[in-house]
């Protein structure tokens, strides 16, 4: 996360998983057994790139 700041406003950027890991691309694992529910282990995003900004203003 970075943050820049001004007199009246501040800007941030976030970044999540940038090298864009997915365990489903390692290894598959079904989720979608409804007679033998099991619960997968979860050891790595299982969705890709996030990236967020925004702005915050000092009224």
């Amino acid at each position: 996360m970075a943050m820049r700041k001004w007199k009246f406003m501040s800007f941030y950027i976030n970044f999540e998983n940038f090298t864009d890991t997915r365990q489903h691309r390692l290894e598959a694992f079904d989720i979608n057994q409804h007679l033998q529910p099991h619960a997968a282990q979860i050891w790595a995003p299982l969705d890709g790139r996030i990236i967020n900004a925004g702005v915050i203003l000092d009224l």
